[in-house]
């Protein structure tokens, strides 16, 4: 199975990694982050799934990553349905990892990718058909985007004021720089890209909320750096060996308009 959301690189100060959440692994490596899963042990968190059975509701979770492992957007559409069989009021939650996979190697606009949606578009029609008495909500987690791209390697100069790799991903970089170099670096990242993101200090993007207004994990500002660079056009910024045809997790609305598209069944 193809997992495309796998790169999202987060600094775990507890242990003095960046490691790549998903996978599990120091970032830009295979090497284990950890015997146990970092993410899961270092930063849990109640999903929605818990929440309601905790507080004695019905709900399920469906995705490729949770037991029994379905493969096929028709297995989890048929999960669907046989939970929708068992009584009582229930919340489904479910996943599936294309057409995500399919647009970050093959772009926006490629034929594979139109086949994908019009296949999941049939499955989905088919399993609102079959059921009695549920709402169906289609929608999701960001958009996508066809970008240039540049190295970062290729700028000795600005990767000579690092502390660490940059982390979270290749349309927002979180960027640790030596204290000596701070001045330098905003001249020289400007320069280089300015005009195609932009370089925020990180007590200013605290400032803006823009991580969100919630309660802050204890650990929350030891994990973000001294700058976020943001892109605003059609160029990501890659620091390891992976690369896409198109990504996600900027500002641009192609990345941040989402479809919602509802079901009522009778």
């Amino acid at each position: 199975m193809e997992n495309s959301n796998c790169r999202q690189n987060i600094v775990y100060p507890q242990i003095d990694k960046n490691v790549t959440v998903f996978l599990n692994t120091v970032q830009g490596t295979e090497e284990p982050a950890a015997d146990d899963n970092v993410a899961w042990t270092l930063t849990p968190y109640e999903n929605v799934v818990t929440t309601i059975n905790q507080a004695g509701g019905k709900a399920y979770g469906c995705a490729p990553f949770l037991k029994p492992y379905p493969e096929s957007l028709e297995e989890i559409c048929a999960q669907i349905k046989d939970l929708c069989k068992e009584p009582d009021r229930k919340y489904i939650y479910s996943y599936w990892n294309q057409p995500d996979g399919l647009l970050h190697r093959n772009g926006c606009g490629s034929q594979v990718v139109r086949e994908a949606l019009e296949n999941m578009e049939a499955a989905v029609n088919k399993l609102a058909g079959e059921l009695d008495d549920t709402l169906i909500f289609v929608t999701a987690d960001h958009g996508h985007l066809d970008t240039d791209y540049v190295v970062l390697q290729d700028y000795p100069s600005i990767c000579d004021c690092l502390v660490r790799l940059p982390s979270f991903e290749p349309r927002v970089l979180n960027f640790f720089i030596k204290e000596d170099k701070k001045e330098f670096f905003e001249r020289e990242f400007l320069k280089r890209f300015g005009d195609k993101f932009l370089l925020m200090p990180m007590e200013e993007v605290l400032r803006k909320n823009l991580f969100g207004t919630g309660r802050h994990h204890k650990n929350f500002r030891s994990m973000l750096g001294d700058y976020l660079a943001i892109a605003a056009d059609n160029l990501s910024i890659y620091y390891d060996d992976e690369r896409w045809v198109s990504v996600h997790g900027s500002l641009t609305e192609d990345e941040m308009l989402i479809p919602l598209i509802v079901f009522q069944t009778e």
